[in-house]
């Protein structure tokens, strides 16, 4: 997701990006999470094969992103690379 949402990446796009949205760290948001007086857990998700995306470069890489993401991401020992991070927290 960083290659398709960093402003800096080849691959961004700005269809459907808020005027505030930005990549952010599991650690960044957990560490907001805790200061706030929650207990924080972090979960990654892989394997959800995109149908489309609006930058046509990026498109046009989906079936080798899909495969990647399935066969290498889905590794345990991937887990914290994967694509998709759940930061949560629960009040103390």
């Amino acid at each position: 997701m960083w290659l398709y949402r960093e402003p800096t990446s080849p691959f961004y796009s700005s269809v459907g990006v808020t005027e505030n949205e930005r990549p952010i760290l599991a650690r960044e948001a957990a560490t907001v999470f805790q200061q706030a007086g929650f207990a924080v857990g972090t979960d990654y998700i892989s394997g959800l094969a995109y149908q489309y995306v609006a930058s046509k470069r990026a498109r046009a890489l989906l079936p080798l992103y899909n495969a990647v993401d399935s066969a290498i991401f889905g590794l345990n020992v991937m887990r914290p690379l994967r694509a998709f991070v759940l930061t949560y927290g629960v009040k103390n």
